[in-house]
């Protein structure tokens, strides 16, 4: 039957057979030599609540997972799996005869290439000739668009995609649009073609979650189920396991490469960054994540006025390249 273990998340005592193998970085983002795993640690329910739910979010809907995984070679385009019109990835054309207009990403085709589809908008006219796409429940007043930036008489003034002709004419007539006559696309044939397309996407709670378990993972494989399951750690145990925010602070960003020798160099280390330390000036336990050396994800794992996790300053960078871990030197 197993002896009783303590997951670290859901803070029970279950049998030993109960828990999974949980890696500190979630294996979407590469396999390393002697790769950091926690036994004995996470439960079974929780390692494949986490696996369902947010990790599935920070490897598909985020542009380290959605975009560097493939560019870095970490994931073969052939594998390429989206969370389509679910995503919270705002993807738009750069260029061509769709300029602006916002797509989302399905799976793979069968020739290793990514397949986009239109989502649900109408485009306006600018004086320059480009149109400006809005999501469906984005749309503005009539009263809001600048007439003079828009050639709002043109006959080609209204563009639609992949949305009813109907239903785009009584979204536009509460905004104030008096339409008889416009050009409607409702899903061109042409959207198999290759764009150049831009990615943005708002950094919320889930990827947050999912950053910070890595983060408390790490904690936990330096300093044991013990330490982690200390009282003052249940508020970011809360948020990861369950979304509680506490009344604390415990999230940050910074833009740009974790490494102070590359912010205004043009190269960069390829990996991703892990590291825990003290810092008097928020009297609190920190970690910094950064998947890629893209931008760093700041994370409070406990407040600590008193500084008794002062001793506590680890870090180690999982190199792509070679798949190996390196241990850093913290100042």
């Amino acid at each position: 039957m197993g002896i009783l273990m303590k997951c670290i998340y859901c803070l029970e005592d279950k049998r030993s057979n109960l828990f999974t193998r949980d890696h500190v970085l979630p294996e979407s983002f590469g396999s390393f030599e002697k790769n950091f795993t926690l036994i004995n640690t996470v439960c079974g329910v929780c390692n494949e609540f986490f696996g369902k739910g947010i990790e599935t979010y920070l490897a598909r809907d985020t542009f380290e997972g959605g975009t560097l995984r493939y560019e870095t070679n970490v994931k073969n385009l052939s594998e390429f799996k989206s969370m389509g019109k679910k995503g919270q990835l705002k993807i738009k054309i750069l260029k061509g005869k769709y300029k602006g207009a916002y797509v989302y990403t399905n799976d793979s085709n069968k020739d290793g290439g990514v397949l986009i589809t239109p989502c649900p908008q109408i485009g306006f006219l600018k004086s320059c000739g480009d149109y400006e796409y809005y999501l469906l429940d984005k749309i503005p007043h009539k009263h809001n668009l600048n007439q003079s930036e828009y050639n709002l008489k043109d006959i080609r003034s209204i563009k639609v995609l992949a949305c009813d002709p109907d239903d785009a004419k009584k979204i536009l007539n509460e905004k104030g649009f008096v339409i008889e006559n416009f050009r409607d696309i409702e899903i061109p044939n042409d959207f198999n073609d290759k764009f150049l397309c831009e990615v943005e996407r708002d950094v919320d709670d889930t990827v947050f979650r999912a950053i910070a378990k890595i983060g408390f993972n790490y904690l936990a494989y330096w300093e044991g189920t013990d330490f982690v399951i200390q009282s003052s750690f249940d508020p970011i145990r809360k948020y990861i396991r369950c979304g509680k925010k506490p009344d604390i602070p415990l999230r940050g960003m910074q833009k740009g490469p974790f490494f102070s020798d590359e912010k205004y160099s043009s190269k960069k280390r390829l990996g991703h960054i892990i590291a825990i330390n003290w810092e008097s000036n928020e009297r609190s336990l920190v970690a910094r994540i950064s998947l890629f050396n893209f931008m760093t994800y700041i994370i409070r794992l406990a407040k600590d006025d008193y500084g008794k996790y002062k001793h506590i300053k680890r870090g180690h960078f999982f190199n792509v390249k070679g798949r190996n871990i390196l241990e850093m030197g913290l100042g």
